[in-house]
């Protein structure tokens, strides 16, 4: 059979070159190809869904994790600028790390996720903003 390409995506490398790699599907199978086509695999559905679910679980993850760190590096200077050497910072020691892409951490009950909900992070706080 002959290969259709489904999608085409560019993708960074360390030196920020771009080199676009092509999604593509014959029927049976699915092939990711890079432009010149030196470089190219195929898999079936159950390999491909396997690889697509491992490799977005490591990268969700790793954004996380920095998001995470961000936020409590912020968090402790803010801390750190607003008590005084006898203060206790408890609210930074009580800090526990959040899943931002799922609700399955939310441990407060009334606290609900519609769908729609922006989230976004200020100076002053979280705030909300529900769209439509």
């Amino acid at each position: 059979m002959t290969w259709k390409t489904l999608s085409k995506i560019e993708m960074r490398n360390r030196e920020n070159d771009t080199e676009t790699f092509s999604i593509q599907y014959d029927g049976n199978f699915y092939r990711i190809q890079n432009e010149f086509g030196n470089i190219s695999f195929e898999f079936d559905v159950s390999s491909g869904y396997t690889f697509a679910e491992e490799l977005n679980g490591i990268i969700t993850s790793d954004i996380e994790s920095e998001i995470n760190t961000f936020l409590t590096d912020q968090n402790i200077q803010n801390d750190n600028d607003n008590y005084s050497d006898n203060d206790c910072c408890s609210d930074v020691d009580n800090a526990r790390q959040m899943s931002l892409f799922n609700q399955k951490n939310i441990k407060y009950k009334n606290i609900k996720m519609p769908k729609g909900l922006n989230l976004s992070i200020n100076s002053d706080g979280i705030s909300t903003k529900k769209n439509g």
